[in-house]
């Protein structure tokens, strides 16, 4: 039920600074300056990956353990892996020595650097026969759009699906 007296109002927020920064973050870069743009440049389609197989035995148990240079979503036999969305989380994956260049403000002085996965049951998703794993991979922190941050190249995948079967193997 609406409620009476509202009245929709559009607006934008800004910083109250006279930087590069704030003058980028009011026009909206690469956007023409207005809050729908669209950016010139989309960029590369996200990278979708099939793999087909069979199962052909009674299963006990499946895993999926995945990871994405990127984003990524996993799909089995046409259902959504899970209920996440962006993942694996933001992930310094190495040494950007042009960060504050781009102005941005976080150190880069790890001394190590790892990569997250996700660990699925996916026992449920799977058929007697033929299945079908998918992942759609997006840019995420690690090929950023080129003007916010320097990336590391084009967004990669690694799914391993463990099956233990009944009879034990």
């Amino acid at each position: 039920m609406p409620i009476s007296g509202i009245a929709r109002r559009r607006f934008q927020t800004s910083r109250p600074e006279s930087s590069t920064r704030a003058k980028l973050w009011n026009r909206g870069r690469n956007a023409g300056g207005r809050p729908d743009a669209v950016p010139e440049d989309m960029g590369p389609p996200a990278p979708m990956f099939r793999k087909d197989f069979n199962v052909e035995k009674k299963v006990k148990s499946a895993v999926a353990f995945v990871s994405g240079l990127g984003y990524f979503e996993l799909w089995l036999n046409g259902n959504k892996v899970g209920n996440d969305v962006l993942v694996p989380k933001q992930t310094n994956y190495g040494f950007r020595p042009k960060l504050a260049e781009a102005l941005i403000a976080i150190p880069d002085d790890f001394t190590e650097y790892k990569v997250m996965y996700l660990a699925y049951d996916v026992k449920d998703l799977l058929n007697m026969g033929e299945n079908t794993l998918g992942s759609v991979v997006g840019n995420g922190f690690y090929n950023p759009a080129k003007f916010w941050t320097e990336g590391y190249g084009a967004p990669r995948f690694l799914c391993q699906l463990h099956i233990t079967y009944k009879d034990g193997t």
